[in-house]
């Protein structure tokens, strides 16, 4: 059994192109990513992408690289490609996506949802974070999410959710970009046809919804720090700032 982790990044994002190479503080959005992520509990990272240009950076920072297609929509469709090449895949292997626009991700993190994936006996699952304030709360590049008293996923969307009178950090959490699962799993993932709900609010974890064969657990990560994803060029000089206070 072994620990591989996939940075899914391509240049064609719709809402920021090019931002895993963005400059920040002197490193690019990816190396901030590559580098936040090295848990002493995987075994080997992979970037995984479509552009050559993303190949040569990866190269340069002295990362493992797997090419994959240009046609795919989502991240965790572009991870599946890659895990189907390693040359001896195992069924009891654990496969984590680390998403490559997490420049604040860090080993702290990382290492308690794949602690807590393993103790799960878990085959799929999602961090989770707390939403900071009401502004990110109802900002549609935040992706909510829910889950029930099993820790179950029930829905994730771009829409404030769940219901608030008025908003309560407790009960507000959003996806933070970092899922582990089995290879079965994965592979079962892969061959579901997106979902209309997927489509719909461009949430992968979507097409689980509905889904009788494959369930998702969602892993909350509690912390003072903030995690900020980078989906626009507001985020980007958010994260700029928050590198410098967390220092």
């Amino acid at each position: 059994m072994a620990v591989y982790s996939f940075i899914p990044a391509r240049l064609g994002s719709s809402r920021f192109p090019g931002k895993v190479l963005a400059d920040i503080h002197g490193k690019t959005m990816l190396q901030w990513v590559f580098e936040g992520s090295q848990a002493h509990c995987i075994d080997q990272t992979f970037i995984t992408t479509c552009d050559d240009k993303v190949k040569s950076h990866a190269f340069e920072i002295g990362a493992n690289v797997i090419m994959t297609s240009n046609k795919h929509e989502r991240c965790l469709d572009r991870v599946a490609e890659a895990y189907s090449t390693l040359p001896a895949p195992n069924d009891q292997d654990i496969i984590v996506c680390i998403q490559g626009d997490e420049p604040l991700v860090d080993i702290f993190i990382v290492e308690d949802f794949i602690d807590k994936f393993c103790a799960g006996h878990y085959d799929f699952a999602v961090s989770a974070v707390q939403i900071s304030s009401e502004s990110e709360f109802i900002d549609p590049d935040v992706v909510k999410i829910v889950w029930n008293e099993s820790h179950q996923m029930v829905y994730t969307s771009r829409a404030p959710i769940p219901y608030q009178k008025k908003f309560d950090r407790e009960n507000s959490w959003k996806i933070f970009g970092l899922f582990a699962f089995k290879p079965y799993a994965l592979k079962l993932f892969n061959e579901l046809e997106q979902s209309n709900l997927e489509k719909l609010e461009s949430c992968d974890t979507n097409r689980i919804c509905g889904s009788q064969k494959l369930t998702q657990h969602v892993i909350p990560f509690y912390s003072n720090k903030m995690y900020q994803a980078v989906d626009n060029e507001n985020n980007l000089e958010l994260v700029k700032k928050l590198l410098i206070e967390n220092g």
